[in-house]
Parts: structure tokens; C-alpha cells; sequence
């Protein structure tokens, strides 16, 4: 199956665009998820809680990931995996970013009030 950029699904939530490749119903069989993820500059994350694993491969730009407090320099061509339960957030300074975000099926992230988001271009 092949899925052109042009077919990909897009949402934006916090100032960010996520364009899902593999969801629910879109080439996906046993539950990967995969979409892009563009952040535009000086964009602040919001913190949570990934309830799956993923693995985020920076194509374009660099990002600030902080991870269970520790925060990481990723540029493009590297990969930053997250466990499942860490605390994320995924920040950019003077340039925009994109990354390949992979993960299965059911994501949910747990926010810091305590409320859950099961974001779509995960199901």
C-alpha cells in the first residue's frame, strides 16, 4: 500500500500539525501509528505522559525533548525514543522542526491537570 503526502490527514492542536499516514482504517493491520509532526519556532510544548511507547526520527530542524526531566538536543537524522509513562515534552527554539512519529494503536497522553487526551491521529 502506498500513501502519498497528499493523503495524509491533518490536525493541529497547541500550535502544532500532525499529519497521520496510519490510523485506524488507513493501511494499518495490527495497531502502528505513524503520522509527521511540524513545529513551527520558538514553539513551547505541552508536558504529558505518552500511555504507549514512541520513537520520533527528526527530519527537519532541531528539537529541545525533554524526557523524565532530562533534556536532549535532537537534530535532524537523529531518533529519540520515549518510553511508555515518561514525562514528554517536545520543544523548538529558532527554527521550525519536523519529526516521523511511530507508536501503537490506543495512545493516550496524560496531561498535567490530571485529564487524559487521546489524540486522533493516533486511533
Amino acid at each position: 500500500m502506498l500513501i502519498r503526502s497528499t493523503d495524509a490527514v491533518e490536525y493541529t492542536t497547541h500550535g502544532a500539525q500532525f499529519r497521520s499516514y496510519l490510523q485506524r482504517g488507513r493501511g494499518s493491520a495490527n495497531g502502528l501509528r505513524a503520522w509527521e509532526l511540524r513545529l513551527p519556532p520558538h514553539q513551547v510544548g505541552v508536558s504529558h505522559r505518552p500511555s504507549h511507547e514512541e520513537s520520533m526520527f527528526i527530519v527537519a530542524g532541531h528539537l529541545k525533548v525533554t524526557i523524565d526531566g532530562v533534556a536532549y538536543d535532537a537534530a535532524a537524522g537523529d531518533v529519540v525514543h520515549v518510553s511508555a509513562g515518561a514525562q514528554l515534552r517536545v520543544d523548538t527554539q529558532e527554527d521550525a522542526a519536523r519529526a516521523f512519529v511511530t507508536t501503537m494503536s490506543g495512545l493516550e497522553a496524560l496531561m498535567p491537570d490530571g485529564t487524559s487526551f487521546a489524540p486522533p491521529w493516533a486511533e
